[in-house]
């Protein structure tokens, strides 16, 4: 699952939403087909195997 910012291909609103396998929700303000703005977010809930290394310049993880 991925949290992606959507945008209306019938009336350009732009919102984000929590979207499963590439399954875009319709527009909640016409009910037109969106699409993936790809100019704008993507934020991915992923786990890291292993232990923390505590270089944060090279993983960008927990900030130790």
């Amino acid at each position: 699952m991925a949290f992606i910012e959507l945008i209306c291909k019938k009336c350009g609103y732009s919102y984000e939403e929590l979207v499963s396998g590439g399954n875009y929700p319709t527009c909640p303000k016409c009910g037109g087909q969106t699409e993936q703005k790809y100019s704008g977010k993507v934020w991915v809930n992923a786990v890291k195997k292993g232990s923390c290394s505590g270089n944060c310049a090279s993983c960008k993880g927990c900030g130790k």
